[in-house]
């Protein structure tokens, strides 16, 4: 049998104000209407008549008893006036006096039902706070710092659970229990009841769900209020089976009674969708199987035919010059309508290494690997401005390089190199690196094996003082170059460059020609890798070409070449540094800037990295490049919590009538009453061109 509405008031002392109405009945009464101002004609006309107009000595009654209604209204609506449906979480001989103590379980698995859980704990803080209630608010999530538990005022732990978020690592009910059962006996008592807002999993630990359920019930009625559909979602990493990517979608047993719909969607580092694939769960899956194939490179990021033999580039559509090369993606999980499952165990954090390459920057052995290049005169300032958002870049000696496994060097000279890094690089180069060469002021005693064609003595001039020739303008690109399809801007002019050594095969080790024919560009395949050489400076002292977004789009086609090197077999890690929290994930499943207290990532740690208050989700290192950490490895089991004490309630989220407020609608009337009263008075004044006919 349901329990009837009960009526209630927020502030009944507001009810004193009607002791006055007595009073402002004499008021109304001995307040008659203002005088009417009449003519005075002359007397002999005034001989003999009578006014048939009458002026009342007081107000009427109906008037009267409107205004006293309005006062009334006005009254019982600053009351606060309320209907409240009888609470059934309240133990049998509760009061709805007692005080409350409140747990939330504010962990990873809670994302996905945040809203609802939110809106139940606002509701019974809601009524809490009518009642003047204390609360007790526990958390059932990890913390860094231990919480301060106390009883506080319904009102301030509303304000707390409303700017509330879900944490991004599991619950430690555990840590919990110890926190309330260290909690001092005060001049509260004991609380009349207890509500459990669960999100239907259980801790790691099952034990320790059920040992504090039982120190719950033991202190009051234990009513645990959990999601109606009961699943928690996580989805695994992705695991490369080439020419796919193959993933699952876990969800708890709490849900399994269900066919549900779902989408795993690919994201690029700007959230654009790049694929989606269905997810289906029949009524007893709890594990379904995924695999996507992810979108492949264009024709203009293939390498070149010199490193892939069977590669062709003939008839191919170049890619849009705007296709970035690297990419931070991720996966997400949404619903059949395609709206996005919040929480940090629907998302996953990926970095493809092939689209996210080293580039290392070669210096002398004495220069420091975190030097501060001088603007516009550092030999690789517009270098890196080229690849800044495009590849990780490391500026140091060929020993660091080597050992960090780049896929690209660069050199912003043609100095030679002493006979053993010579030979170390060239190593490199054939087990897939590639190195990138700019021609410099020449000497005669700098020439290498590390050249993809022989070079002259000398350097040609164009345009200069002395010379009767103008700055060159580049050719389109062959073909078969990797540049190919780039479009070439009319200001990038060339005033002196290195001259290649005419020799048979020169054509097909040309990427880039000037107008007049002389190669600007040229490349040789060595083993798996490439040497590339510009036969320009990398700043603007021989050609515009650094100053221009074509400079850019080359070395971004350069990225895509070779096949990668796993160095030079030192210890991996040696010299690495802790990788800093960069962006993490919130229990909601964006990605927001680290918190002061963020731990760094080891660079190669022992064990699997757990997540946790001190190294949440999310990417470490820097925009350049980061490494991600998601949750799904440490979720072992998603297992339903069962077993409940004796004597607990378990009730929906939802599902409860709310508590109407009937003060706005009666104060709303009031205003309405006042309106009608303002409109009689004029009336009855004959202000406004109005006048009650009298009879």
């Amino acid at each position: 049998m349901a329990l009837p509405d009960l009526p209630a008031f927020a502030t009944p002392w507001a009810f004193a104000a009607l002791a006055a109405l007595p009073l402002l009945w004499w008021l109304l009464r001995a307040t008659p209407p203002a005088p009417r101002r009449v003519p005075f004609p002359a007397i002999r006309f005034l001989t003999g008549l009578e006014s048939p107009r009458k002026t009342p000595a007081r107000s009427p009654w109906w008037l009267l008893l409107l205004r006293l209604v309005t006062v009334t209204l006005a009254v019982i609506g600053l009351a606060g006036p309320f209907l409240a449906p009888a609470d059934p979480d309240l133990p049998p001989d509760g009061n709805g006096k007692s005080p409350l103590l409140l747990v939330i379980d504010n962990g990873w698995a809670s994302g996905v039902s945040w809203k609802a859980m939110q809106d139940c704990a606002l509701d019974l803080l809601d009524e809490a706070q009518r009642n003047r209630r204390p609360v007790l608010l526990l958390t059932t999530a990890a913390s860094a710092t231990p919480p301060v538990l106390s009883w506080r005022d319904a009102g301030a732990v509303r304000a707390e659970v409303q700017a509330m978020v879900p944490r991004p690592w599991p619950t430690d009910r555990k840590t919990a229990l110890e926190h309330l059962e260290a909690l001092p006996g005060d001049a509260t008592g004991a609380p009349g009841q207890a509500v459990w807002i669960h999100d239907t999993l259980a801790s790691p630990d099952p034990e320790a769900t059920r040992n504090l359920a039982r120190a719950l019930n033991r202190r009051a009625a234990l009513t645990v209020r959990a999601p109606e559909t009961g699943s928690v979602f996580v989805v695994e990493e992705p695991v490369p089976a080439p020419p796919y990517l193959e993933t699952a979608v876990r969800r708890s047993p709490g849900g399994a009674s269900v066919e549900l719909p779902l989408q795993l969607r690919l994201l690029d580092a700007q959230g654009r969708v790049m694929d989606r694939v269905e997810a289906r769960f029949g009524p007893t899956d709890t594990r379904v199987p995924v695999r996507f194939r992810p979108p492949q490179p264009g024709p203009a990021s293939q390498a070149h035919p010199a490193s892939q033999a069977h590669a062709t580039a003939a008839g191919a559509a170049p890619a849009p010059e705007s296709a970035p090369v690297r990419s931070r993606s991720s996966l997400e999980l949404a619903d059949g309508t395609g709206a996005p499952l919040p929480g940090a165990g629907t998302r996953v954090l990926m970095n493809d290494p092939e689209t996210f390459p080293e580039v290392g920057l070669l210096t002398g052995e004495a220069a420091s690997a975190n030097r501060e290049p001088v603007p516009l005169l550092d030999p690789f300032y517009y270098v890196e401005k080229a690849l800044d958002t495009r590849a990780g870049i490391l500026a140091a000696p060929l020993a660091d390089l080597l050992r960090r496994g780049v896929t690209h060097i660069v050199t912003a000279d043609l100095a030679p190199l002493d006979a053993a890094r010579e030979s170390a690089l060239a190593t490199w180069v054939e087990n897939g690196g590639v190195l990138i060469r700019f021609a410099s002021p020449r000497s005669t005693d700098r020439t290498d094996a590390l050249l993809p064609v022989t070079l002259r003595d000398g350097d040609r001039s164009l345009g200069g003082a002395l010379s009767w020739s103008d700055p060159a303008r580049l050719a389109p690109f062959p073909p078969d170059s990797p540049f190919a399809g780039l479009a070439i801007p009319a200001d990038v002019t060339v005033t002196t460059q290195v001259l290649a050594t005419p020799q048979p095969g020169l054509e097909n080790r040309t990427w880039a020609y000037l107008e007049d024919g002389t190669p600007l560009v040229t490349a040789a395949s060595r083993g798996a890798g490439q040497i590339v050489l510009f036969h320009v400076t990398p700043t603007p002292d021989w050609s515009s070409l650094p100053l221009s977004l074509l400079f850019e789009r080359m070395l971004e086609r350069l990225l895509t070449l070779g096949s990668g090197t796993a160095g030079t077999g030192t210890e991996p890690g040696q010299d690495a540094r802790p990788l800093p929290a960069w962006r993490v994930l919130d229990g909601l499943g964006r990605l927001v800037p680290p918190l002061p207290q963020d731990r760094p990532l080891p660079p190669d740690p022992a064990e699997p990295v757990r997540v946790g208050p001190e190294q949440p989700p999310g990417y470490y290192g820097s925009e350049k490049h980061a490494v991600p950490l998601n949750i799904a490895p440490g979720v072992d089991r998603l297992l339903s919590t069962g077993d409940w004490p004796e004597g607990t309630s378990l009730r929906p989220l939802s599902g409860q009538a709310k508590t109407r407020d009937l003060g706005g609608p009666v104060l709303a009337l009031a205003f309405v009453l006042l309106l009608v009263d303002f409109v009689l008075s004029l009336v009855l004044r004959g202000l406004g061109g109005l006048r009650m006919r009298e009879r």
